[in-house]
């Protein structure tokens, strides 16, 4: 839901679902890190949108340290 309301330019409630999303993958634990990872690039679109760089270049890398993590730093990255 939350990149369906960044795409619709609602960036208020995309942030709230996004937020909402990183939480409850966060509590999950390390089974669904690559889905975290996921939510935190997603979330990374929205501050871009707002033209917030800064933060947006941190979830990134916030992203990409789950995905070393995970698959291993040899794996093959992609931000959105």
């Amino acid at each position: 839901m939350g990149i369906l309301e960044e795409t619709s330019d609602n960036l208020g409630e995309a942030s709230e679902y996004l937020e909402h999303a990183i939480a409850i993958r966060t509590a999950a634990g390390d089974p669904h890190t690559t889905l975290l990872a996921n939510s935190y690039l997603c979330y990374s679109r929205v501050y871009s949108a707002r033209g917030e760089w800064q933060k947006a270049f941190q979830l990134v890398g916030q992203a990409e340290a789950l995905f070393s993590r995970t698959v291993g730093d040899g794996a093959p990255f992609m931000a959105q």
